[in-house]
């Protein structure tokens, strides 16, 4: 049984940690490839009002992409350095030198844009059409295509100098969450106290302790009440250098801003959240159906989590895990499996949480190094399934791989269809070798729990940052109380008349990172509703499915999102695939409640 109490890091054996020293012997080989890297911004100064003929813009973005390659390694340690310990103090030094750095780079790369810009039309078109340029081709194609979004080369190079200043809310939530906030002990109906804390919390609301629940929700979020008006003025400082980007921009919204950059039309984002409306009674069912099952007189949200059936306190090993996991993903090819392997072989993981370290899990994206995961393992299903997701971001991230390094990430778009569809296929396997209907059950509710947080609860979200930030368009003002209303409808609206709403779920905005860098949450409900679809074609039709599937994921960015995932087999400028990932979650929970009742009637 895993110890829920916070260890220090030294303390966490050496395999269950990753292992930085894949991207840098320590520290001091850090700091001197940052010196390296450094010398390259005169180089690419040098360039500046130099960029009017196809053969200099070539050069300089051989050069610049080559930078920007050993930036993205160079951050990437002193972010995951922070995440392993937001109390270390060199750590924290790393990263913000780090920031300073980048931003001095930024700004010395800011003129490309606006000068290219501003040459002549048709000498824009010609130099395109170079085939010095070839390489680059795609990247012209989107920078002619924003070409009215650019600022002045001076404007963009200011903006570009504010960069640590612009993610700063994100940072600072993220070290009031991780370093800061401190959580009464919650007892249990047995009167023993258990520590909360990030990385229990969830685990801690999926206990079949009813008191343990509602003690720890009130621990929870007692501390971020607390903290209400530090994070609402952080997240209001996010929200107002959005819109203000925005303005500058000639945008006519910071949603449009965002999902132009990605090359979407905002009508994806909006008819989300307008065919989550239209499939609301579904989550109202599913709401009724828990409060049922768990026999309660009242649904409270600390009730919201736990399993709707009597589980077996099963723990989950992290090596069962791995095993589970290369086992479900072997429909995706051998040499898939054997990437898995290598994840766990040079640990590429973190697993266990450890005091001072980042709550939550990630895969990072990266080019000339393992694509790092970290996780707070906490030995249940929902933690295994977790591992699976964040290794198929992780892979996707390896097979990008085979693109030219200007498109080798994927966009955030379409990031969550690789680790979702990995989820999935955990399920399905997981679901064909159940032994019992009991065993079943324990399944499908996991799949159930997966639609509710995934595409139901990310959809609300999508929704509270749409308010939030026309609001702030509108002139309105951003404080706690604003935030708490506008949250706290939308959680009646979602969740239905059989939750009875507790207060302290108005300030829960609070907690959810990926409000600080606007406009990504979206992507989770959109993902996760893909990798159904694609999950159901590998599963029912395949070699072909995944042969297009696997080409998908080597796609990078090389072409615009909805048309990487139409190569797969999502259309996605159709509202249906939403729909049809809905009525799967229809179809999942009409065979849990045709088990339960058989069960039922068999007593």
């Amino acid at each position: 049984m895993l110890d829920y109490s916070l260890k220090k890091r030294d303390e966490i054996p050496e395999k269950y940690r990753w292992d930085l020293s894949l991207m840098y012997e320590n520290d001091e080989a850090w700091y001197q490839k940052v010196k390296e890297v450094s010398a390259h911004k005169d180089d690419l100064l040098a360039y500046k009002g130099k960029l009017n003929n196809a053969r200099s813009i070539a050069d300089f973005l051989v050069l610049e992409t080559k930078v920007r390659r050993e930036l993205r390694h160079i951050t990437n340690y002193a972010f995951l350095r922070l995440c392993e310990d937001g109390l270390d103090e060199r750590a924290q030094q790393m990263f913000e030198h780090c920031n300073q750095f980048v931003s001095e780079i930024y700004q010395a790369t800011s003129f490309i844009e606006p000068e290219v810009l501003n040459l002549d039309f048709k000498l824009l078109k010609d130099i395109l059409d170079d085939p010095a340029l070839f390489d680059f081709r795609t990247y012209f194609e989107r920078l002619i295509k924003h070409k009215e979004h650019y600022l002045s080369a001076q404007q963009e190079q200011v903006l570009a100098s504010l960069t640590d200043i612009l993610y700063a809310p994100e940072q600072m939530a993220l070290t009031l969450m991780d370093a800061d906030l401190s959580f009464e002990p919650a007892k249990d109906s047995y009167n023993l106290a258990h520590e909360v804390n990030d990385a229990s919390y969830i685990a801690l609301q999926m206990n079949a302790d009813r008191e343990l629940r509602k003690n720890s929700f009130k621990s929870f979020f007692k501390a971020y009440q607390q903290h209400q008006n530090t994070f609402a003025s952080i997240y209001a400082t996010s929200v107002k250098t959005d819109v203000i980007e925005a303005k500058l921009r000639n945008y006519e919204s910071s949603l449009e801003m965002h999902l132009f950059k990605k090359d979407l039309p905002i009508s994806i984002y909006n008819n989300l959240i307008k065919t989550m409306r239209n499939f609301l009674p579904l989550m109202h069912r599913y709401q009724t159906l828990r409060k049922e099952l768990l026999e309660l007189d009242e649904l409270h949200y600390y009730d919201t989590y736990v399993s709707l059936i009597n589980e077996s306190p099963r723990r989950y090993s992290y090596e069962e895990a791995q095993e589970l996991i290369i086992e479900a993903v072997g429909v995706l090819g051998d040499d898939y499996q054997q990437l898995i392997k290598r994840a766990f072989e040079q640990r590429w993981i973190d697993v266990y949480p450890n005091k001072g370290k980042r709550n939550g899990a990630f895969s990072i994206l990266s080019y000339d190094s393992p694509a790092y995961i970290m996780l707070n393992y906490n030995e249940t299903l929902a933690d295994v399934l977790t591992l699976a997701h964040e290794l198929g971001h992780s892979l996707h991230s390896w097979h990008c791989r085979q693109q030219p390094p200007q498109y080798a990430e994927y966009t955030s778009f379409i990031a969550e269809v690789a680790s979702t569809l990995n989820e999935n296929l955990l399920l399905e396997q997981l679901l064909l070798k159940a032994e019992d209907d009991k065993e079943r059950l324990i399944y499908l509710n996991r799949y159930l729990e997966g639609f509710k947080g995934s595409v139901f609860r990310q959809s609300l979200f999508a929704e509270f940052e749409r308010l939030v930030h026309n609001h702030c368009e509108k002139g309105g003002v951003i404080n706690a109380p604003f935030l708490n209303e506008t949250y706290l409808k939308l959680v009646k609206l979602y969740f239905g008349e059989s939750l009875v709403i507790d207060e302290e779920v108005a300030c829960e905005w609070a907690r959810i990172p990926h409000f600080y860098r606007p406009f990504s949450v979206y992507a989770y409900a959109t993902g996760f509703s893909s990798a159904v679809a694609l999950s159901e074609k590998i599963l029912k039709e395949g070699h072909d499915a995944v042969v297009k599937y696997r080409q998908f994921l080597a796609m990078g960015s090389s072409e615009d999102p909805i048309m990487e995932l139409k190569h797969a087999g999502v259309d996605l400028e159709k509202s249906e695939f939403i729909e049809v990932a809905l009525q799967k979650f229809e179809s999942v929970m009409n065979e849990f409640i045709r088990i339960t009742e058989s069960l039922k009637e068999k007593c």
